[in-house]
């Protein structure tokens, strides 16, 4: 959820609170004549291998505050 608390009216704080889902990545495979290749990758979000990685990105837009 999101908060919002003003102080003296001239700063705002936001607070995201958020659990990371501890599971492995889930791969899913298909199998040729010859060998079983992996074509598709899945995580439970937010997962603790992307902490982090949402800070460090950079757009042109507010895509962040939406």
């Amino acid at each position: 959820g999101r908060t919002r608390i003003s102080i003296n009216g001239s700063w705002t704080y936001k607070y995201f609170v958020y659990r990371l889902a501890l599971d492995e990545v889930a791969t899913e495979t298909m199998q040729t004549d010859s060998e079983e290749l992996p074509v598709a990758s899945h995580w439970i979000l937010p997962s603790r291998e992307f902490n982090g990685l949402w800070e460090n990105l950079c757009y042109t837009s507010n895509i962040k505050e939406n």
